[in-house]
């Protein structure tokens, strides 16, 4: 139980939306809200744990909070989770049963499950938390595209033009929600209410796909509710994805992931064997694209009229 404890827990924090920190992840430099922190999973004891870096990724990063990364330096020193104090509330709940238990399968009563849900929620609240993202590197994209069920290969991706990409998005939302494209039936326990999804190509010609949208999760008999949201693409042949889920506090969630995603990604240009540069006509393409990517998120509802019209405006200024 610790461990499904540790797994939630650790869906957190999110609160102050100042783009003004640099994070260093080797192949990227993620420019992050000011709040966040870096942990490295590739090297974390509590991977063993939480399971995050799986053996298709060769690097994985963890973007967290001051309060979390305190946490998981504590654990990582060795202390036990009862000693800390954040978490004794929530190890409480769960040692704790009722008379009249309806047993659930993992043998916990429901209601305290739904306790400790709740104190959870509470808890994150109350510390201005509920988010975490985590950025992660393959050097194989094929094996990692096989993985996804998806019959084509990178190289087949690069060479499709954009009304072949537009085609491609809806046939494999179509092969993921089974004809039902506002919803992704991952396995009975799990599926994603979808928001947005799109393949296409950024401003440098790098593919990328992106995925938005409200999860929901059936955990030992109750309904666990969460927005996750997902890009992946490459940079010198190499993939890389950065994921987040949030559980509380979640109105700015997707305003920052797309944050993160364009202030760390889309201006870049691929190394080559002469300097690296950025030209006008690419740096105009990129401006176009911010724009239609704000337009669609606004179109499908994930972002109200006000946040489309402040966005707007700052990438006009």
């Amino acid at each position: 139980m610790k461990k499904i404890l540790f797994v939630i827990f650790f869906s957190i924090m999110l609160s102050n939306l100042s783009f003004s920190k640099t994070l260093d992840v080797g192949t990227h430099k993620l420019e992050v809200p000011n709040k966040f922190y870096l942990i490295n999973w590739s090297s974390s004891s509590m991977n063993g744990q939480i399971n995050i870096c799986t053996e298709e990724f060769d690097n994985c990063f963890g973007l967290v909070d001051k309060k979390l990364k305190e946490v998981i330096d504590r654990l990582e020193n060795g202390e036990s989770y009862e000693n800390i104090k954040i978490l004794k509330p929530l190890i409480s709940l769960l040692n704790k049963q009722d008379s009249n238990c309806e047993e659930l399968d993992n043998g916990m009563c429901k209601s305290t499950v739904q306790r400790f849900w709740s104190k959870l929620k509470s808890t994150l609240k109350k510390n201005n938390s509920g988010t975490i993202f985590n950025y992660m590197e393959a050097n194989d994209i094929d094996t990692y595209l096989e993985t996804l069920n998806l019959e084509i290969t990178i190289d087949e991706l690069r060479e499709m033009q954009s009304t072949e990409l537009i085609d491609l998005t809806e046939k494999v939302r179509d092969q993921f929600t089974f004809g039902n494209k506002n919803y992704w039936a991952i396995s009975d326990d799990l599926g994603i209410k979808v928001k947005n999804f799109k393949i296409s190509k950024n401003s440098n010609g790098s593919i990328y796909s992106i995925l938005q949208g409200d999860l929901s999760y059936i955990l030992m008999g109750l309904q666990f509710d969460a927005k996750i949201s997902f890009y992946a693409s490459e940079f010198n042949e190499k993939l890389f994805t950065l994921d987040g889920i949030c559980l509380v506090n979640c109105s700015k969630f997707y305003n920052t992931f797309n944050q993160i995603v364009n202030n760390s990604f889309k201006n870049k240009t691929k190394t080559t064997t002469s300097t690296t540069t950025t030209s006008t006509s690419s740096t105009e393409n990129d401006f176009i694209e911010q724009l239609k990517q704000l337009n669609d998120l606004y179109k499908s509802g994930v972002i109200t009229k006000e946040e489309f019209e402040k966005a707007k405006k700052k990438i006009l200024n």
